[in-house]
Formats: C-alpha cells, sequence, structure tokens
C-alpha cells in the first residue's frame, strides 16, 4: 500500500483509514494512526483499488 508514514511517529504500520473521497487526482483519504496523530493523504486510482480488494478480503 502507498500511504505515507505518520508525520507524528513515522510508522506507517498503524495507519487506519478513518473516510475518503475521490478527486481528479486520486483519492484523499483521512488516516489516524495509532499514536494518535491524525493526517490526510492522496493516493492514486491504482492503490484505492487495491485497497478495497484489501477491505474485500478481511
Amino acid at each position: 500500500m502507498d500511504l505515507k508514514a505518520c508525520e507524528v511517529c513515522g510508522s506507517a504500520a498503524e495507519l487506519e483509514i478513518l473516510s475518503g473521497h475521490s478527486t481528479s487526482l486520486g483519492r484523499v483519504v483521512y488516516v489516524r494512526c495509532g499514536c494518535g496523530g491524525m493526517g490526510v493523504q492522496l493516493i492514486t486510482y491504482d492503490v484505492a483499488a487495491a485497497i478495497v480488494e484489501l477491505r474485500a478480503g478481511s
């Protein structure tokens, strides 16, 4: 997954996607880290499709 690391602690392993919406450039997602940090990230549509596939498998 191409999510960026948390800006507070530097970890990408504990990021939780809270919500998101599509734009012409890709998908904007709002994330929360296990450390309590929150952020907004832009991911491309091919990565967004992979996230949907991962969620469907769980």
